[in-house]
């Protein structure tokens, strides 16, 4: 492992347990825009973080061990590693406690709960739509963390209010507005590091997608059309 991967991986240990702040954490999440392996990093990361609060207490010292066993060069890959991990405190959890452990699973890096994200973020009335005043309001904010600007076209029927930030989905804004009376939230990433988000099958939400430059955005609602998605261009 070479000088650099090394300092790379401890920003990420970092980066995940809060530890990273001002300049030094708006690099770090402009690197995550554009690097899609170490994007897919920090989802395993957090995937084994969540397993291992489930399966073992106290958590506290489990996460960062267990992230520098699954980075370990090793023919099984970093996501095998942290299974035989996970299996191995099951098993020592089990026997700790006295009873016998539970089964052993792998670990899974799922995509964003996006009906979560829409629930939490979703408008609820016109106070919460005051944001985007202008076609280049926030083409500094996607110039500084995706390395593009991004124009959004005013339109009065659709008020844009953002950018928002999501836990756990660090490259991702999210900005919302509204259709009428129906809550529409547009999620823009980065297309290298694309998590290809997917609504519930039968539920009432509906996920649309436009690729343009290097950005990939996403339209969600309930409404049977996408309403903003031509409100964007990279010019």
């Amino acid at each position: 492992m070479s000088e650099s991967d090394q300092s790379l991986r401890d920003s990420l240990d970092r980066y995940i347990d809060g530890l990273l702040a001002g300049p030094e954490r708006a690099a770090f999440e402009r690197r995550l825009a554009t690097d899609p392996d170490l994007a897919a990093d920090l989802r395993t990361q957090r995937a084994i973080d969540s397993r291992l609060k489930e399966t073992f207490s106290p958590p506290a010292r489990v996460g960062g061990i267990a992230r520098r066993v699954a980075r370990q060069p090793a023919s099984l890959g970093a996501n095998a590693a942290a299974a035989v991990l996970i299996i191995g405190l099951r098993i020592a959890q089990g026997s700790w406690m006295g009873r016998p452990a539970p089964e052993p699973s792998e670990v899974e890096v799922a995509a964003p709960n996006i009906t979560r994200v829409y629930a939490e973020l979703a408008p609820t009335g016109p106070a919460s739509l005051v944001g985007c005043q202008s076609e280049a309001s926030l083409a500094p904010h996607f110039s500084e963390k995706y390395g593009q600007e991004l124009f959004v076209r005013i339109d009065a029927e659709l008020p844009i209010a953002g950018p928002f930030e999501v836990e756990g989905w660090p490259t991702l804004t999210v900005l919302k507005t509204r259709s009428g009376k129906t809550p529409i939230l547009i999620l823009i990433d980065a297309r290298s590091a694309d998590p290809q988000p997917a609504v519930e099958a039968g539920g009432h939400l509906r996920l649309y997608r436009r690729d343009i430059g290097l950005f990939v955005i996403h339209e969600l609602s309930p409404l049977p059309e996408p309403k903003c998605l031509d409100l964007f261009s990279t010019k």
